[in-house]
C-alpha cells in the first residue's frame, strides 16, 4: 500500500512540474518588452479603419506613414552599422592572424627548428584517394 502511495507521489509531482512549467512559459510571453515590440503591434493598437472623423483619420494616418519612414530609416542606418563593424572585425582578425604567425615564425627561428611546412588539403586527399585504390595491389620489391 505504501509503495502504491509512493508512485502517486511521483507521478503527481511530476505533472506538477510539467503545468507549472507551462504556466511559466505562458507568463513570460504575455510581458510585453520593448525589444520584442513589433511595427505590426504597434499599428494593431490604433486601428484606424472604424475611426469615422476624417480629421482624426487623416492625421493618424499621417503620424503612421512617418512612424514607417522613421522605422525603416533606423533599421537600415543599423543594418549598415553591423555590416561595417562585421568588416571591421574582419580586418582586425586578419591582423592578429599576420601578427601570431610573425611571432610563431620568430620563435621557431629562436630555437632553431624550422617551423612545420603547410600541407594543401587537396593534395593530401588526393593522396589518401590513391593509396585506398592501390591498396590491394601487390608489393614489389
Amino acid at each position: 500500500m505504501k509503495s502504491h502511495k509512493a508512485y502517486l507521489g511521483i507521478i503527481f509531482l511530476f505533472l506538477a512540474t510539467f503545468l507549472f512549467a507551462d504556466s511559466a512559459k505562458l507568463n513570460s510571453k504575455n510581458k510585453t518588452d520593448f525589444t520584442k515590440l513589433k511595427k505590426a503591434d504597434f499599428l494593431k493598437s490604433h486601428d484606424i479603419k472604424s475611426i469615422t472623423n476624417d480629421d482624426l483619420k487623416a492625421e493618424l494616418e499621417q503620424l503612421e506613414n512617418e512612424f514607417n519612414k522613421e522605422y525603416k530609416y533606423v533599421r537600415n542606418v543599423y543594418k549598415q552599422k553591423i555590416t561595417d563593424l562585421k568588416e571591421q572585425q574582419k580586418i582586425e582578425v586578419k591582423a592578429i592572424k599576420k601578427a601570431y604567425n610573425k611571432r610563431r615564425r620568430e620563435i621557431y627561428k629562436k630555437y632553431g627548428v624550422d617551423p612545420p611546412k603547410k600541407v594543401n588539403k587537396n593534395e593530401n586527399k588526393d593522396t589518401l584517394k590513391l593509396n585506398k585504390k592501390y591498396k590491394n595491389l601487390p608489393k614489389t620489391n
